[in-house]
């Protein structure tokens, strides 16, 4: 399975580690944290999925023989909208290095971090859906 994100419907941020994805689609926004941190900075660089063992085990101690824990990484960002399915074609078969904006040790199964407190401000229209002293207006202030 072929991954890249989903610019069209999340934005993302990467900061001492950790990948910030806001989801316009349904308001969420995820906290990613290291090997998911550097996993979406893998995809996002479109990295052949071949190269990522080779390029997390030289930052990772413990790594793990198999690659089951990418797999449910990549199934739940394609169920939360973050990733969208793409074409092999559309990914380089290289080696990078990885950031150096945070301390890496054992390899823990990558994770999304879900968070809904600030859906009812992402999912409000500013341009159109806007008070007469043209604030954003919340669906909930009918």
């Amino acid at each position: 399975m072929f991954v890249e994100l989903n610019s069209s419907d999340i934005s993302s941020e990467r900061l001492n580690g950790e990948v910030i994805v806001i989801s316009f689609t349904n308001g969420s926004y995820y906290s990613v944290k290291d090997s998911g941190a550097d996993l979406i900075y893998l995809i996002a660089n479109r990295i052949h999925p071949e190269k990522w063992n080779e390029i997390l085990m030289k930052v990772y101690k413990s790594f793990p023989e198999n690659n089951d824990q990418f797999n449910e990484f990549i199934e739940k960002g394609i169920s939360e909208g973050i990733f969208i399915l793409t074409l092999e074609s559309n990914l380089v078969s290289k080696t990078i290095k990885l950031p150096n904006d945070c301390v890496r040790g054992i390899f823990l199964k990558p994770n999304f971090d879900r968070y809904e407190d600030f859906q009812d401000l992402l999912m409000v229209d500013p341009i159109h859906e806007t008070t007469e002293e043209g604030w954003p207006k919340l669906k909930n202030e009918d």
